[in-house]
Order: C-alpha cells, then structure tokens, then sequence
C-alpha cells in the first residue's frame, strides 16, 4: 500500500496577466529572484514581450504546468 499522487498536466499557448507588473511578481517568484537588479530585467524583458489586449496583457508562448494532490480519504 502507498499514497499515490494524481496529476493533472496543463499547457497553455498564452498567459493572460492583469497588468504588466502582475507578470513580474510572478516570475520574480518563479525565478527565485531576490535583487532589485533580476526585477529590472524582468521589468525590460516583459517590456518587449508582453502584448495589450483589452484590460489586459498577453504572454505569447507555451507555458506548462501541473496540480498534483494527494486524496486524504475523508
């Protein structure tokens, strides 16, 4: 007997973000960044790559992703 992991694998051709620094907090996170040097060059790369749409901002390019979770029998 053991605890086995379900996983649902996702992939997603665009990420939407609310703003631009919206999408900076979360690869400032992702990256385990922790100067305010690695947050400026984010800031200038999502500069050039982030697209308007709307209300929003948009991440073109594929993205993968994962939820694992374990079923606690209750």
């Amino acid at each position: 007997m053991g605890i086995y992991a379900n996983i649902t694998p996702e992939h997603k051709k665009t990420t939407v973000y609310r703003t631009s620094d919206e999408a900076v907090r979360e690869y400032y996170q992702r990256l385990n960044c922790s100067t305010m040097v690695q947050e400026e060059i984010l800031k200038e790369y999502f500069t050039h790559k982030l697209r308007p749409c709307r209300e929003s901002f948009i991440l073109d390019g594929a993205s993968y992703s994962a939820h694992i979770w374990w079923d606690t029998g209750a």
